[in-house]
């Protein structure tokens, strides 16, 4: 099996709201640039009284996911998210015969999703833990 593209869905917090936030997006978002085949698609966030909300990124996802599905752009879509909200992207992905994998990360998954995929892929909870400092 051959890796096309990896799509990346995200939004940059603002940087005078959310200082150490935008500066830990920045960076990561940094690190993912060295990788190959990688694009990045922008939501944005809303902030109401105060708090931040993502908009435009689930949207962003289930249009490409489709769109490229319809384009037979891919036979497997790996997903890694634990927003629910997708869910429904899933099944018309499937009514395209396309194949959906999730990748788990611990804590942050959907049972909704897991049981709508055609494979599941557990992350291991060690790789995902924070490193002590020493």
């Amino acid at each position: 099996m051959e890796l096309i593209r990896v799509y990346f869905y995200t939004a940059i917090p603002d940087q005078n709201r959310e200082p150490e936030n935008y500066r830990k997006t920045l960076s990561f978002l940094g690190k993912l640039q060295k990788w190959n085949n990688w694009e990045l698609r922008l939501g944005r966030i809303v902030y109401r009284n105060g708090v931040p909300t993502t908009k435009g990124v689930d949207a962003k996802l289930v249009s490409d996911a489709i769109f490229f599905a319809i384009q037979d752009m891919y036979d497997l879509a790996l997903f890694t998210t634990g927003d629910a909200d997708i869910a429904y992207c899933f099944e018309a992905i499937k009514l395209l015969k396309k194949q959906i994998a999730i990748l788990q990360l611990p804590k942050n998954f959907s049972n909704e999703l897991t049981n709508k995929a055609d494979y599941k892929i557990d992350f291991p909870e060690k790789i995902c833990s924070k490193r002590k400092k020493v």
